[in-house]
């Protein structure tokens, strides 16, 4: 009983992590679960430590946290806390499933990933999504380092990804500081409808576009990117235009397109660009040419309606 009435914890000395970070998911893992008062945690070690599976989920009141000691996080870490900026200066590990989702209050996300050059990053299906139910408060996401960059898992299902989806007030995502290979999972910001800009280093590879990407996406321009540098596999209508529910989309974000370069494009598979028929004359109508030199595999109906 006396959990709920704590609002600030002191931890005094070094730590190596908060919890466990496992496979299974366990909620009795979290060890600040549903802490409802908690307010602030307070940090007074000198070493880096993770933060463990449900660790402080449901802390709805959490708004302080030593964000630059923690290098990774499990499961559903941070879940439904109170944080208005998530500015992880050393991140050394993962940003796993479900850890910041549904943080109403949150405006910024700030990431620099630590040693990044000889391994994966992974940000885990939704890592840092609202839903269709809440009014989320986040504008900017920011994350530069190096190495391989990987929004969600790389397999064609919508519960699979939703990294940063129904970020309705989501304006911009800065990747300028991040060098590497990309790999954008399945619907990573779906139904993000004010994002504009999704800003990426000339360096950077996308080896990966999953199922519906960018689907809602109507205000996004991807003019900058050079699309010679997307390699591998463009997934299930990583591109196309759909409707979802009663809403239609006035435009997909190649909708300005009159030719693509796709010549390292190895796969796309079915779906890829399709505008349904609810959308037919003006689908990507204006798409003329499209290089697809370096192509392997071309599914069915990959341009349907086009």
């Amino acid at each position: 009983k006396w959990t709920k009435e704590v609002e600030k914890v002191i931890i005094a000395g070094d730590i190596r992590g908060i919890g466990t970070i496992g496979e299974d998911h366990n909620l009795v893992d979290g060890v600040f679960l549903t802490w409802r008062e908690l307010k602030e945690v307070e940090y007074q070690g000198k070493t880096q430590f993770y933060v463990g599976d449900y660790a402080f989920y449901a802390c709805g009141e959490l708004a302080s946290f030593p964000l630059e000691w923690a290098v990774d996080f499990g499961y559903g870490a941070m879940m439904q806390s109170a944080l208005e900026e998530v500015k992880i200066p050393h991140l050394q590990g993962n940003i796993g499933d479900c850890a910041f989702w549904l943080i109403t209050p949150l405006k910024t996300v700030d990431i620099t990933i630590e040693n990044g050059q000889n391994r994966n990053t992974y940000i885990g299906t939704k890592a840092f999504a609202s839903d269709y139910s809440r009014v989320p408060n986040l504008t900017s996401v920011t994350i530069r380092g190096e190495g391989t960059l990987e929004f969600g898992p790389r397999h064609p299902d919508m519960d699979l990804g939703q990294m940063f989806s129904y970020q309705t007030q989501l304006e911009t995502v800065d990747l300028i500081g991040f060098s590497g290979d990309l790999s954008f999972g399945s619907a990573a910001f779906f139904q993000d409808a004010s994002l504009k800009e999704i800003k990426l280093n000339p360096a950077s590879k996308i080896t990966y576009i999953g199922y519906d990407t960018f689907s809602g996406c109507e205000n996004l321009d991807l003019s900058s990117w050079n699309f010679a540098n997307l390699t591998g596999i463009i997934d299930q209508a990583g591109f196309g235009i759909r409707s979802w529910g009663d809403v239609m989309y006035g435009r997909g974000v190649l909708s300005d397109f009159t030719s693509l370069d796709l010549s390292n494009v190895k796969e796309i598979a079915t779906f890829a660009f399709t505008a349904e028929s609810e959308y037919e004359g003006y689908g990507y109508t204006k798409l003329e040419s499209v290089n697809l030199s370096s192509l392997e595999r071309l599914h069915s109906f990959a341009f349907q309606g086009q």
